[in-house]
């Protein structure tokens, strides 16, 4: 009667849509959007983090002498 695919289609779609009105069912507001008051402070830390690693990489590269006999 049923084959496998739609009954395993069946149960995803049961469950999505058990999850999302589980979470959003009781929501009145709308969503406003992202807030830009962090952008500066996630940038900054994108570019830290960048720099971190590559001040480890070059140590590593300048300590890591792979000429040595």
């Amino acid at each position: 009667m049923f084959d496998v695919a739609t009954i395993a289609s069946l149960s995803t779609r049961i469950s999505l849509r058990g999850i999302i009105t589980s979470r959003l069912d009781d929501v009145e507001m709308k969503i406003a959007g992202i807030g830009f008051e962090m952008i500066g402070v996630s940038a900054i830390v994108i570019i830290g983090f960048s720099l971190f690693f590559f001040g480890i990489f070059a140590i590593s590269v300048k300590f890591l002498n792979f000429q040595k006999r």
